[in-house]
């Protein structure tokens, strides 16, 4: 019988990038023979915080007009969560929580928990799910690749952070600027970079290879616009660009300012597509942290626009000045917006070795975790 592994991570369709580091650490514990639980734990949204933050969300979405936006896209958009929906369970199966008696369950059966991936012990979204607060058994408890995604714990939480983390067996995070918020919080914390890590290019690919994609259709360069943030000024350095290349844009939409502009929308993505646009793209212009990732591996013409102001206390651009810093490619990052300068022979001959070497060694970590 199979020895299980259950695992707490923001993997819910929406985010590509959260869903795709999700489905590598379940795909590559899979492959290493584990039966694995992507744990939801459903009594969050059933107490009262979380009905009050579901009726704030659609409340703000409705006074943004962010709403009637999404209702121009809406069977565009049930199509997409169809499509997301389907490829990650393809790869994930998932355990619910939804009393007491399925907590039981868990602690009784499975092997080891692991907390990990994309901001789960970001302060500003703090869950205590994310640092496995139903697990009885401190043994049981590692993170992989875990992100804090700003620079420093407040003052007000460091008791209660320090209180959640003394009880894990071991802790890992997938960047520097992580680890130095957590240092004088608790000790013995190692960098093993971030879970899509676990997987090789090849691997990747074989996903890709699985979009559903009119290839005709983007056989033509073309600019791919992914945006997590909102931020309007995004939009002119687009214009820039499509005005200096004559290159059509493709926007990837998951906000409402991305759905505020006069380019193509290409709304029922699914992961496999997501991955087929970056790979297929002549340029790609994003803030997101796996946008970047997936563009360095696959060696493409990057743009990487600030998401926050550096000096706000909830930033999360230093996770893209860690990655890049990292693989000496601090040239990618934009700060002057107001003009742009085609960079078509970028070197990635050092970030490549530096992938391969940070692969190898997230998986060693994982595998030495898990059977200590």
């Amino acid at each position: 019988m199979k020895e299980k592994i259950g695992i707490t991570t923001w993997y819910s369709p929406g985010n590509y990038g959260t869903g795709l580091q999700a489905m590598a650490l379940s795909s590559f514990l899979s492959n290493l023979g584990y039966d694995v639980y992507m744990i939801n734990d459903k009594r969050l949204v059933k107490n009262n915080v979380g009905i009050i933050f579901k009726i704030e969300h659609k409340l703000m979405r409705f006074i943004s007009g962010e709403w009637f936006i999404k209702q121009k896209y809406k069977d565009r958009l049930i199509v997409k969560e169809g499509l997301q929906s389907d490829f990650l369970n393809e790869y994930q199966n998932i355990y619910e929580i939804n009393n007491d008696s399925d907590v039981d369950w868990l602690n009784n059966n499975v092997h080891l928990f692991v907390s990990g991936g994309d901001q789960i012990w970001n302060p500003y979204f703090y869950e205590k799910m994310f640092f496995l607060d139903f697990v009885y058994d401190n043994d049981k408890k590692i993170s992989f690749g875990t992100s804090v995604g700003v620079n420093k714990i407040p003052e007000e939480l460091k008791n209660e952070y320090r209180n959640n983390l003394c009880k894990y067996k071991k802790i890992s995070v997938r960047e520097p600027m992580s680890k130095e918020a957590l240092a004088d919080i608790v000790d013995q914390v190692e960098v093993v970079g971030d879970p899509t890590l676990l997987l090789s290019n090849k691997m990747w690919n074989h996903f890709l290879n699985k979009a559903s994609i009119d290839k005709k259709k983007y056989s033509m360069p073309f600019i791919l616009c992914y945006f997590v943030g909102e931020r309007k000024d995004y939009w002119k350095y687009v214009e820039k660009m499509h005005k200096d290349t004559g290159y059509n844009v493709i926007v990837v939409p998951i906000n409402k300012a991305s759905y505020q502009n006069n380019y193509e929308k290409y709304v029922e993505v699914s992961p496999a597509e997501f991955l087929w646009l970056i790979n297929n793209a002549t340029i790609i212009c994003t803030d997101s942290f796996h946008a970047t990732l997936f563009s360095i591996r696959f060696k493409k013409e990057i743009y990487i626009l600030k998401r926050f102001l550096d000096g706000s206390v909830d930033s999360q651009n230093g996770r893209i000045y860690d990655l890049l810093n990292r693989y000496h490619l601090e040239k990618l990052i934009i700060d002057d917006e107001s003009s742009f300068k085609r960079n078509q022979n970028i070197d990635y001959g050092y970030a490549e070795k530096c992938i391969v070497k940070e692969s190898e060694n997230a998986r060693k970590w994982l595998i030495e975790a898990i059977e200590q």
